[in-house]
């Protein structure tokens, strides 16, 4: 398990700053989980947003060969085997309602990805509703 480090830390930097030689990481590393606490919507705690990277041939190739930089591709692309980003992970938790768009937009490093494929969502989403199928419009 990785510390939670700050918005500035992301998952590959952790890769990188290792006591292994890449070839002894991509032999040894089972997986790389990493967590942020986010403010909840309605404003009672927090909750977890989890980056999971799972050392499978194509993520150890690339910490082999010292090609960090495109690990995210490996894990957007082999999301079915439980791999999630961290800007996937706190977009599910807007579109479930559990933070607010600002907050979910100034922790991830890719917020244009917030609107991608939810250009039909209104802006505001009901604390504690199911998700998209749960919304409520304000303008």
């Amino acid at each position: 398990m990785v510390p939670e480090h700050g918005d500035d830390m992301p998952l590959i930097d952790h890769i990188a700053v290792g006591l292994f030689r890449p070839s002894q990481l991509a032999l040894s590393l089972l997986a790389v989980v990493a967590q942020r606490l986010l403010p909840q919507a309605d404003g009672k705690g927090r909750i977890v947003a989890v980056e999971i990277l799972r050392n499978i041939s194509a993520s150890a190739h690339l910490i082999r060969e010292g090609k960090i930089h495109n690990i995210y591709t490996v894990i957007e692309t082999h999301a079915r085997e439980g791999m999630c980003t961290m800007d996937t992970s706190i977009k599910r938790l807007y579109l479930q309602g559990l933070v607010t768009r600002a907050e979910a937009r100034r922790r991830m490093r890719h917020p244009k990805q917030l609107t991608v494929g939810t250009a039909a969502l209104p802006t505001a989403v009901r604390v504690g509703g199911a998700g998209p199928a749960d919304v409520s419009t304000t303008k």
